[in-house]
């Protein structure tokens, strides 16, 4: 039974007017008959069809369906109800071309849930007189065929009330009266209700014409009697509709692939969103471990090259020192202990150049092959992985075995040596050099006499090829100007400088020993050690001098020529900063002799511009030191000035031009000089010029001085106790009670047994003390690493560890050129990591708004197929299911290209860098990637699509019929 009671509708039109399109209309249908709907255009007919199909809704009143109520439907309830109860047909016939004939039915029983039956579709189709067009497609038949195909598709779903609006609006004549008998068939078992403007088809065909004016029913005729509605409602059962995964995918694809250019655009724009994404991902995978194990692999760094470094941290956050330890035999007792690795010591002294064996001289910068022989390293201990590709193995002291990399250097510059007696041995580099004919040359140190017989050449596995672009080009060019990577350059000189590639490989007793040599046992080491002065609490970093007295120091004790085991000097400024700020009372002489200096300074600089603070005397014996150096080095100056201009001083260097002069000016640029130059910290240039006037001063200095805190000494000298430590949270290392006793002047280069600022100076007794390295000690360890094992992890794990974290203390350090271009990498890989990430999360909502047009777009095109679906009685999930469906296809297909643009992109940064540092994949295109850029496109088509697609499917039908 299908009722309507006291129906309304209305809609809103221009300037909040409102029509009325039903009019409280109250009908009762037959549960058979034709029932024709007439009425002028505007007159609710179709407004009528609509609600009564549940594709519009009602102001107000009630449709009753057997037993059941309007009022208690929800939408769910009339999307059941057009699936299974009632079967819509259109004018314009609303067939999917994308189907065959039989996907159309097919379709109509998919929203039921059922399977495809084709002899259901067979008698189905025969009954609207199209058997056998199964498989034709929609854009093949007639406009009357169409509509009976609408029908068939209508009927198949069994319905009890077919609705049809204007079904014959777009026939001629012909196809109008074939599809009227069709309806009149079916109204012999079926509610049919048409809406029509034709009155003779109606009066022909129907049983019931109903006609429309305003919104209401002002004429209700029966033409033939039908049959009644049982008294008793039957129990109206629905069917929900079910639309399949295969329909919905097919739909989505076709919908996917509508507007092909703007699918291609928007895909192309969205992959590179995802590709930046799918870098900087790539950049945050880099594992350090992993890729170090690589590079050491693929260049066959075969050796692990071990230093001793104390770290000291500062106040400031970030800021510490770091200092290079020797390492003694028990350190390299612990290190094959750690390791399992057998370490031998190396020490940088024993370089030998190449440059007096090289028949060619080293013009330019040659960066491939080697300049010198950086080490020794005895036989005995020799890796049995490396090959004797020539020759023997050393029996003699004065025996040794070269390397196939010091080979390439006589390849190319030739070789030479000249003896004592005047012979020579030339091989120029025109002339063919190889591992044979090398054999029984001499290699000479700095000096002309033969030291070591090459006996052998060595293979230590150094790989050539990673640095081919180095070598000097054919054509001459041995500078290789243009072609040479400074990262490259780089790291084959840490490989040099840490490898087997450029050692001499000698007997073991005919290696050089450097040990405690008379007074100059220190040069060849540095400690870090910190001093610190408790008034203060000041925490200072000196390195290790030698235990002897440089000449002419400052001490208290004149007569003092070695120190005691507690006493130390310190530079001149660090002096300072350890004396008190007692008052001092000079006696009046000192004072008298000061003043007439103060006065003379401020005279002879009154019209300078660069004036001295002659006018303040020393109060304390803090500002004495500073105040003394200002006016002992005027005082030296009046002194020396006829000696000078004597000797032609360069006055004009320090101020004073050459023409025209005074005796004024010579003094002021003579005081210059001495103030600049005889006291300073760290020596300038021009030492010819330096060196006489500052050995002069220096005693001149020390006497005046002592005679200035004569009386004083014991308050100085009290106030220059210091702590001797490793570092500021050292605690059990400490040395208390250190006496600052003096300073010394600084001459110079320290390890050319000199001494530069800020080294303090140690007793013997001290540096036994403190440094218990002083016999036998190395610079660095080395020893040969077998790759692929579980040393060669540790070694990589260890050196990781310590990367980048600073820890006060000491520690062993790995040297790796292959796994410190691994780690600065991860450093790169972090900063443009984040580079690309910005770029990828700005591009990512571009990506956003692009896949929402494109969504957009494609829901405006598929207007047709969402009315049909919704007439048909699809829900809103499924017409969500379907955008979510085509979502997923662009999505997967942008992750597909970005993944595959992602791996080129990280491929051709890896081989840039692999030209350049290490073979070394730096950015790391693995399966986390690949997940995140699905996973990526998931997310970005969920919250593209999610607003247009839900507004779709939750659109009133009427809404997506009107569309059609």
């Amino acid at each position: 039974m299908l009722e309507v009671i006291d129906l309304f509708k209305s809609y809103s039109v221009k300037k909040g007017e409102r029509v009325i399109a039903l009019d409280h209309v109250n009908l009762t249908f037959s549960e058979t008959g034709l029932v024709f709907i007439l009425g002028r255009s505007g007159a609710g007919k179709s407004t009528f069809l609509n609600v009564l199909g549940g594709l519009d809704r009602a102001d107000s009143g009630e449709i009753r369906i057997d037993d059941r109520s309007s009022k208690e439907f929800r939408d769910a309830d009339f999307d059941a109800c057009r699936n299974s109860y009632l079967g819509f047909v259109f004018q314009e016939y609303h067939l999917l071309s994308e189907y065959s004939v039989r996907g159309n039915l097919e379709l109509a029983l998919s929203l039921q849930g059922k399977a495809s039956d084709p002899s259901l579709i067979a008698q189905t189709l025969g009954a609207v007189d199209l058997s056998g067009y199964e498989e034709r497609k929609v854009n093949e038949l007639s406009g009357g065929q169409r509509q009976r195909v609408a029908i068939a598709r209508a009927l198949i779903k069994n319905p009890k009330v077919i609705l049809a609006d204007e079904p014959t609006g777009a026939l001629d004549s012909e196809s109008s009266i074939e599809v009227f008998r069709l309806l009149q068939r079916l109204a012999k078992e079926k509610l049919v209700i048409v809406v029509s403007h034709d009155q003779d088809f109606a009066k022909t065909y129907g049983d019931r014409i109903i006609t429309f004016k305003d919104g209401k029913v002002v004429k209700d005729e029966t033409l033939h009697e039908v049959q009644k509605c049982s008294q008793n409602p039957s129990q109206l059962i629905l069917e929900k509709a079910h639309l399949r995964w295969n329909n919905s995918l097919k739909i989505a694809l076709s919908s996917s692939f509508a507007k092909p250019v703007k699918l291609v655009v928007s895909i192309l724009l969205t992959s590179i969103a995802f590709t930046f994404l799918g870098v900087a991902a790539s950049a945050a995978r880099l594992d350090e471990e992993a890729s170090g194990i690589d590079a050491l692999n693929y260049t066959h760094s075969n050796y692990v090259h071990i230093e001793k470094e104390a770290t000291q941290l500062n106040d400031d956050p970030g800021s510490y020192y770091l200092f290079s330890m020797p390492l003694g035999e028990q350190d390299l007792q612990s290190l094959e202990a750690k390791t399992g690795l057998h370490f031998e010591g190396r020490i940088k002294k024993n370089k030998i150049p190449l440059q007096n064996n090289y028949a060619e001289s080293l013009t330019g910068t040659l960066y491939y092959y080697p300049t010198e022989i950086k080490d020794f390293y005895p036989i005995d201990v020799l890796p049995k992985e490396f090959d004797l590709v020539s020759g023997r193995l050393p029996q003699k002291e004065n025996e040794a075995c070269i390397t196939l990399r010091e080979l390439e250097g006589f390849q190319h510059f030739g070789y030479q040596i000249y003896d004592v007696k005047k012979q020579s041995d030339v091989v120029t580099p025109g002339q063919e050099i190889t591992k044979e004919t090398i054999l029984g040359k001499a290699l000479t140190g700095n000096g002309a006499s033969p030291l070591y017989t090459i006996v052998g050449v060595l293979d230590t596995h150094f790989d050539s090829a990673s640095f081919a672009s180095l070598k000097v080009a054919d054509d001459g060019d041995k500078t290789a100007k243009k072609d040479i990577k400074s990262s490259l350059v780089s790291t084959l000189e840490n490989r040099d400088e840490n490898s087997f590639d450029d050692l001499l490989f000698t007997l073991r007793k005919a290696k050089p020993s450097y040990t405690r040599n008379n007074r100059f046992y220190l040069h060849y080491f540095t400690a870090a050690v910190a001093l610190s002065d408790p008034n203060t609490n000041r925490m200072a970093t000196y390195n290790a001098g030698h235990e002897f007295l440089p000449d002419q120091p400052f001490v208290f004790a004149q007569s003092k020529n070695k120190l005691e085991t507690n006493e130390v000097l310190v530079s001149p400024n660090d002096f300072v900063k350890f004396l008190p700020t007692e008052p001092i009372a000079m006696s009046s002489s000192i004072l008298s002799r000061y003043s007439a200096l103060a006065n003379e300074g401020n005279r002879l600089y009154a019209t300078s511009d660069d004036p001295k603070p002659f006018g303040e005397l020393p109060q304390t014996t803090q500002d004495l030191f500073p105040r003394f150096r200002l006016y002992e080095t005027l005082a030296f100056a009046q002194e020396h000035l006829s000696e000078a201009e004597q000797e032609n001083f360069p006055f004009n260097l320090y101020g004073s031009s050459a023409q025209n002069a005074t005796s004024d000016d010579h003094l002021r640029a003579f005081h210059n000089f001495v103030w600049q130059t005889c006291m300073a910290e760290e020596p300038s240039e021009n030492q010819d010029l330096i060196a006489p006037w500052r050995k002069a001063f220096i005693p001149f200095f020390n006497d005046k001085i002592t005679a200035a805190i004569q009386g004083h000494e014991d308050v100085i000298y009290q106030g220059l106790s210091a702590t001797l430590s490793m570092n500021e949270n050292d605690v059990t290392n400490r040395i208390e009670g250190i006496k600052v006793v003096g300073f010394y002047f600084p001459t110079g280069d320290f390890r050319n047994g000199d001494i530069t600022a800020g080294c303090l100076i140690i007793s013997d007794e001290l540096a036994d003390l403190y440094l218990p390295y002083r016999f036998d000690y190395f610079d660095s360890a080395l020893a040969y690493l077998p790759l692929g094992g579980d040393a060669e992890k540790q070694i990589v794990a260890d050196f990781f560890a310590r990367s980048g974290r600073h820890v006060s203390g000491v520690a062993y350090s790995v040297k790796s050129d292959a796994l410190t271009c691994v780690s600065n990498a991860k450093q790169v890989d972090r900063s443009y990591g984040i580079l690309f990430l910005i770029i990828g999360g700005v591009m990512l909502f571009f990506a956003i708004l692009l896949f929402a047009s494109l969504i957009a777009s494609s829901i405006n095109s598929r207007q047709k197929e969402i009315g049909i679906l919704r007439a048909l009685g699809a829900r809103s999930k499924d017409i969500f299911l379907i955008y979510g469906l085509e979502s997923l296809i662009v999505a997967f297909l942008c992750a597909i290209f970005s993944c595959l643009a992602t791996f080129l992109a990280t491929s051709a940064i890896n081989r840039a860098f692999m030209s350049v540092i290490y073979p070394v994949s730096y950015f790391n295109c693995d399966g986390l990637v690949v997940l995140l850029l699905f996973a990526s496109a998931i997310l970005t088509a969920f919250l593209s699509s999610f607003v247009p697609a839900y507004h779709s499917a939750k659109k009133p039908p009427v809404e997506a019929i009107r569309s059609l």
